[in-house]
């Protein structure tokens, strides 16, 4: 039976790469010394012992080392059954196994083990606003390979702490489809106490879908970890939003209260964080409000973030904003204190596809620099030009650019930016046939599914990145979303910011023939030896 099952496998695994390329660059994963693989199963028992399929666990809510991996058989689960319990991690991070036999692995894997991203679906059942994956109380633990139904009603993937004092830490979430959801990704300190620490640290949203989010009022971005706090003051890299796709976060019950983003930092100044945030290569459209916001609150003026915004692409967001405005497809709001951050926003590209929004048709901008004032802001520059493009037919700040593409308040002021029509490939195919579910029926990857394949560097035409290819030339060369590589970078932006604690874990994949685990290389763009 089990050799049958190989061989179908085998061979509906070898049509799938006809058509989406062989991966190449794949590293094997093992685990940490004396270790063992542990499985879950639609109608699996937490009772037994998790050591095959036939004994499977229903939940990951199970003791585990870093390093662990446990396997979710092919199936339809509900968010009751393997999503609402997340087991205590210790021996955090390995020492032994991972992809160099080294450790060096901050997490514990639960792993769809299935063939491709429709493999292993979870439906929503929360009437109350939590995740369908919902990692509460624990550290240390990553989530790869489900496609998830928010019901309408349901959180996506989320990491919820309120418990004031205490820094939960070290959650990833790779690879992953979530829709029709509250919020897709993001994690939530409750606003338990502004003045005290508490809440999450170190958080990695890396190559995910998210559509049709903001759903039941829960007005909220799509991607949106909110009001983190310090778990440590390490340099480098601590909350990672990276190679995300997010579309239609619209809500009419949203239009007349706030958000409905695509992706957001909300209130980072909450808890005093100072850890470094990299928002880098994403895409998103057909949002209520922006592409991407930055809010700041004034809770801790003298919390000195680091938050860098880069080769991001922004398209026809802003489609009703209420009372708002103005408001742009990347956006700065605040109470009009200082904001004491460093913020750089380089190498985007955001075009709005409309002059004015809302009910009282405030114009909209490719670009806000709003609320706060922010002394340390990089906004563009020799070698890092934003391409900014806008509509408005007049300028709402206190300056603008000629073309009023941008607006600025608070002196808050300007780099070097190129101020053009990116000329996308095909907005008219994005915004008619790209609003949907994702179907990924035969890919691996998020990547591969919405158009590329960096194995064979094959541009699939229609699809949604290709639709968002620039066309300006010299202008657009470097800017926006740039399609991930199967092969490793050793400088540059992308090997300085990737964070040494998702080394080995971006993406996994399972071989149910051959019951392995490799490191893949065609999610993302990762620094080498990662």
């Amino acid at each position: 039976m089990v050799n049958h099952f190989c061989r179908l496998f085998a061979l509906i695994s070898t049509i799938l790469l006809s058509t989406i390329g062989q991966a190449i660059g794949n590293v094997p994963f093992t685990l940490p010394a004396g270790d063992v693989i542990h499985y879950i199963s639609p109608s699996g028992s937490d009772s037994n012992d998790g050591l095959s399929l036939s004994t499977a666990w229903a939940s990951p809510n199970h003791a585990i080392h870093c390093g662990d991996v446990i396997i979710a058989a092919a199936g339809n689960y509900t968010s009751g059954n393997i999503g609402s319990g997340f087991g205590a991690t210790s021996n955090c991070p390995s020492t032994t196994g991972g992809i160099d036999g080294a450790g060096g692995i901050y997490f514990a894997i639960l792993l769809c083990g299935g063939i491709d991203l429709q493999s292993c679906q979870v439906t929503g059942q929360n009437t109350d606003g939590a995740g369908v994956f919902n990692v509460s109380g624990v550290n240390n633990w990553a989530i790869e390979g489900f496609k998830v139904n928010g019901s309408g009603n349901s959180r996506g993937f989320m990491v919820a702490d309120q418990v004031p004092g205490t820094v939960f830490h070290h959650f990833a979430f790779v690879n992953d489809i979530v829709y029709n959801s509250l919020l897709g990704f993001g994690a939530n300190e409750g606003a338990v106490n502004h003045s005290t620490g508490c809440c999450y640290d170190y958080i990695a949203i890396v190559g995910n879908l998210s559509a049709n989010s903001s759903q039941d009022g829960i007005c909220v971005a799509a991607i949106d970890p909110t009001s983190p706090g310090n778990f440590d003051s390490a340099s480098g890299t601590h909350i990672y939003i990276y190679n995300n796709i997010v579309w239609n976060s619209v809500s009419a019950s949203c239009i007349s209260v706030s958000d409905s983003e695509d992706m957001m930092l909300d209130t980072y100044d909450a808890h005093g964080f100072t850890g470094q945030t990299v928002v880098s290569n994403n895409m998103g459209w057909t949002a209520d409000r922006m592409c991407f916001n930055i809010p700041y609150g004034n809770f801790n003026p003298r919390s000195n973030l680091v938050i860098k915004v880069y080769n991001n692409t922004c398209f026809g967001n802003l489609v009703n904003i209420g009372g708002d405005g103005p408001d742009g497809e990347i956006n700065l709001t605040g109470d009009g204190t200082t904001a004491i951050a460093t913020l750089s926003i380089t190498n985007n590209i955001a075009q709005t596809n409309r002059a004015s929004s809302g009910s009282g048709g405030s114009n909209v901008y490719a670009a806000v620099l709003g609320g706060a004032t922010w002394p340390n802001l990089i906004v563009g520059g020799s070698s890092a030009q934003n391409v900014f493009s806008g509509m408005a037919p007049s300028c709402a700040g206190v300056s603008c650019d000629p073309g009023n593409n941008i607006t600025e308040y608070n002196n808050n002021t300007l780099g070097i930016n190129f101020y053009v029509n990116p000329g996308f490939n095909n907005t008219s195919d994005l915004l008619s046939n790209r609003n949907g579910i994702p179907n990924c029926t035969g890919f691996a990857n998020t990547t591969s599914c919405m158009g590329y394949n960096p194995n064979t560097q094959i541009l699939t035409n229609p699809s949604a990145i290709y639709d968002l290819q620039p066309t300006c030339g010299a202008n657009c060369a470097g800017k926006g979303f740039q399609n991930p590589s199967a092969v490793c970078v050793s400088s540059g932006p992308l090997s300085t910011d990737y964070p040494a604690w998702l080394k080995g874990i971006v993406y996994l994949q399972w071989n149910a023939c051959t019951h392995t685990i490799t490191e893949n290389n065609d999610l993302v763009t990762k620094p080498c030896g990662m």
